[in-house]
């Protein structure tokens, strides 16, 4: 018999308001949510478990989010990611699909546009299982 357990995402914020807001509205979509403080906990935090997708801040205390999205994808994880940025130059919006982030979109990010990158991830052709990482062999570019 097979359950259909709700998505996991990882919110990695360390502005708990911002991060509260996020996890507020994911959960109200139905999303299961989990936070990290910061980059290295979130590093720790997704070498125990897996999720679904990963919000991550660019601008993080220690590791930023660009340094923690290439950790994943050189230790192999394809999670999908989704940057959050305060910076409106697109140079950064292209250094964090470079770093292998699958979407960068402008900050704050409405729970229309995390919702629907959440449900995208999940329902994508290659989307695994919850908890789970993709099995796609590239970060994704945008063009």
């Amino acid at each position: 018999m097979s359950v259909n357990l709700p998505a996991h995402v990882l919110v990695v914020e360390d502005d708990p308001n911002l991060a509260a807001g996020v996890m507020e509205n994911l959960r109200a979509e139905g999303y299961e949510v989990s936070v990290a403080p910061d980059g290295e906990q979130a590093l720790l935090w997704l070498t125990a478990h897996g999720c679904a997708l990963v919000i991550l801040d660019v601008m993080l205390p220690g590791a930023d989010g660009l340094t923690v999205c290439r950790t994943l994808r050189e230790r192999g994880n394809t999670t999908p990611v989704l940057f959050l940025t305060a910076r409106g130059d697109p140079a950064d919006r292209v250094r964090g699909l470079e770093a292998g982030g699958d979407e960068v979109p402008p900050r704050p990010p409405t729970p229309r546009c995390c919702a629907s990158a959440v449900t995208k991830s999940t329902s994508a052709p290659s989307a695994r299982a919850p908890g789970t990482a993709s099995p796609r062999s590239s970060p994704r570019r945008r063009r």
